[in-house]
């Protein structure tokens, strides 16, 4: 039905392209009294058919609602010429150039390679245009509708990519990877991953527990949804995930002093910590703030008891913010039977743990903004009380 539609379309395109009847052009003012205004940009917002004569159902396709299907644009200028571009993700799948006129309350659009089509102009405005139309498909009458709204061709993405291309070289279409050749498409099919079978958990008292919220995050742009779970709950899923075979997806705040570049992550407990070292006061007051992180991260200290309410008002105060993403895959102790979350970093290689880093529970449990995991990785308990199949 895709392509019937992406043919229809192209065949119809309606909007404004006109050639009178005997093939003749004739240039239309704009201005003309009761004639639309077409010079300019516009998009199909819906396009709906059924088989002309039957009763067959009718079928809408929304455009407005599906960014990510194929988009319609016509570009009209003065001198009669009308531009038809199909666009699917901001790339440009086809260009036609066809010139027009209107008589009659009908738009006539001409191509060298089609015939003369005409549509029909049910309802204007000058930002919007109602158009009926019949086209015929593979012997088969179709009647069709379609509403069309100014608007402007998205030709950022391509004018980005031009540079890119000009200094990076065109990305290529294909590449070998361990001798086989791929598109990307089929290497992300190769690898056997849905990303349907995964879930994005949080924790956060702003937003109802056991319910999906939007993440108020610069750098959730895409508006997506994560299940909000109390602390503990949402502490037993990482936990659950590591000791079942299975990888957690992390993101969180690595700008606290706790996070240090040698491979620890810690909250700890700067009073008590102090006390620890055997500094007296004066000494400890003294301190730099990098020897202070230095002493408390060097070797195992107490750390604060995180609760639900401080998780809060650190994401309220902007002191918990969205840092950087990792990767969670096991637990550790050190010499005195503490656990740590053992994390997979980008940073390199070049650190104490030759690239990992050892997160504490009470870090992980203040400073994370979400986690990705498997729905198999959460207690199926859980995953009822979410509702998620």
């Amino acid at each position: 039905m895709k392509q019937i539609l992406y043919i229809i379309s192209i065949a119809l395109m309606a909007t404004i392209a006109f050639v009178s009847c005997n093939g003749t052009t004739s240039k239309t003012s704009p201005t003309e009294s009761g004639i639309p205004n077409f010079i300019g940009t516009w998009h199909y917002e819906t396009i709906t058919q059924a088989v002309l004569g039957t009763a067959s159902d009718t079928i809408l396709y929304d455009y407005v609602n599906n960014p990510h299907e194929q988009q319609f644009y016509e570009v009209y200028t003065p001198d009669s010429i009308m531009t038809f571009y199909v666009i699917q993700n901001d790339t440009l799948m086809n260009k036609l150039r066809f010139r027009y006129t209107f008589r009659n309350d009908t738009l006539y659009m001409s191509h060298p390679d089609k015939p003369v089509q005409n549509v029909h102009v049910m309802n204007h405005t000058d930002s919007t245009l109602l158009i009926d139309y019949i086209r015929t498909y593979r012997d088969t009458i179709f009647y069709c509708t379609s509403t069309t709204r100014r608007s402007t061709l998205p030709e950022w993405k391509r004018g980005l990519c031009s540079i890119y291309d000009t200094y990076l070289g065109k990305c290529p279409e294909s590449f070998t990877y361990k001798g086989k050749e791929y598109t990307p498409k089929t290497f992300a099919e190769s690898l056997g991953i849905n990303p349907d079978d995964y879930i994005s958990l949080t924790s956060f008292t702003h937003h109802p527990f056991y319910t999906q919220m939007n993440i108020e995050i610069q750098d959730n742009w895409r508006n997506g949804l994560s299940y909000n779970l109390p602390l503990m709950e949402f502490m037993s899923v990482i936990d659950n995930a590591v000791n079942n075979g299975y990888t957690v997806a992390w993101g969180s705040d690595v700008s606290e002093s706790g996070f240090t570049r040698d491979g620890i992550a810690v909250m700890p407990d700067a009073d008590r910590g102090a006390e620890l070292t055997g500094s007296d006061m004066a000494r400890w007051t003294g301190l730099t703030a990098a020897d202070k992180r230095k002493e408390l991260t060097s070797r195992p200290l107490p750390e604060i008891t995180v609760t639900q309410e401080m998780r809060q008002t650190a994401f309220d105060n902007w002191e918990t913010t969205d840092d950087h993403g990792m990767l969670i895959y096991g637990i550790a102790k050190d010499q005195n039977g503490k656990e740590y979350y053992m994390v997979k970093n980008s940073w390199g290689t070049n650190n104490k743990y030759k690239g990992t880093w050892y997160a504490s529970r009470p870090f992980v449990a203040y400073k994370t903004i979400n986690i990705l995991v498997h729905k198999d990785a959460v207690p199926k308990a859980l995953l009822k009380k979410l509702g998620v199949k």
